[in-house]
């Protein structure tokens, strides 16, 4: 084959011209849609720009932004907080240095709004200078993670496992600098009931996440089970859970649990939260993960035990990881 017919060449593109008319105005119904459309956006949003600066007033939300950051966390005990912080902003960027790709681009985004509350004019006007200096601390806190994660990952020291242990390390640290200890001057403790906020909103967020997926994926292989009962027990859970509503799960784990707890026995608020929420996103990502299991097929299983690996080894190095 010649060199010239071995480059592939791409048809010319369509200008924005071509563009528009091609899509938004390929006949009159579409032309009047497309007119229809641009008027209730630009009323809406002209509404909405008047609204956000002119008519809103921003003064109880400027008032309280350390009650929305942290709910009442002790104000003389806010440095944990900024230490946790810090230390997620380094776990960034060496988790960027490592994987790349979806988590550098988080990374970056990250460092951007660091610096957009540091320097933005409404951040100087309304954050003190020991604020905006916390917050630009946090994006020299992710460029020398990922700095020191680059060296490391170019001398080949730098593995997977080692970075997922430091973050499952870094969250048992968030909890002891939150709780603290009794009868500790450095670290007095603070109970769940101080915890709130933004703060509370992403640990709940961060631990229903991660601690939903293993358990998502048990319960997905158990509805795909052959054992009777295992099958009923997986169906009915993901179908009760999936069918009510987030509210009236953590409603019935604050609540209602502790109701049928012996005296003796009292789960904390912020984790009977936690539970509420994996519970809760387990059941929806057993259906996700149920979806990639149907999705493979026969042959895979086939092919696997033809290799000599029994159902464990099938499920867990040729079926899973492609579900």
């Amino acid at each position: 084959m010649a060199a010239s017919e071995s480059i592939i060449t791409r048809p010319p593109q369509p200008g924005i011209v071509v563009w528009l008319k091609k899509n938004l105005f390929s006949n009159w119904l579409n032309t009047l849609l497309t007119v229809f459309s641009v008027t209730v956006i630009f009323l809406t949003a002209r509404g909405l720009v008047n609204w956000i600066f002119v008519q809103a007033d921003w003064a109880p939300v400027v008032q309280n932004l350390r009650l929305y950051a942290v709910g009442p966390y002790p104000a003389e005990q806010m440095w944990r907080v900024w230490v946790i912080v810090y230390m997620v902003s380094a776990m960034m960027g060496i988790s960027a240095a490592k994987w790349g790709g979806t988590v550098l681009a988080f990374a970056r985004a990250l460092g951007v709004a660091y610096l957009l509350l540091a320097l933005l004019p409404i951040a100087l006007e309304y954050l003190g200078i020991n604020t905006r200096l916390m917050l630009a601390g946090n994006l020299l806190a992710i460029l020398a993670g990922y700095l020191a994660g680059s060296r490391l990952e170019r001398r080949n020291r730098l593995k997977a496992r080692w970075v997922l242990l430091a973050w499952l390390a870094s969250f048992g640290l968030t909890i002891l600098l939150l709780g603290g200890f009794q009868n500790v001057a450095v670290l007095p403790r603070v109970e769940s009931g101080q915890w709130g906020g933004l703060m509370l909103t992403f640990l709940l967020a961060t631990v229903g996440i991660v601690a939903s997926f293993p358990i998502g994926v048990l319960l997905a292989l158990g509805r795909q089970s052959k054992l009777p009962v295992v099958k009923a027990m997986c169906i009915t859970f993901i179908e009760v859970v999936r069918g009510v509503p987030l509210v009236t799960i953590l409603f019935m784990t604050s609540i209602l649990l502790p109701l049928f707890l012996p005296d003796t026995l009292r789960i904390d608020r912020v984790l009977r939260a936690m539970l509420g929420m994996t519970l809760f996103a387990a059941a929806y990502m057993a259906e996700n993960v149920r979806g990639g299991l149907q999705s493979i097929s026969r042959g895979q299983y086939e092919a696997a035990h033809a290799m000599g690996l029994n159902n464990f080894q099938t499920t867990l190095l040729i079926i899973l990881p492609q579900a």
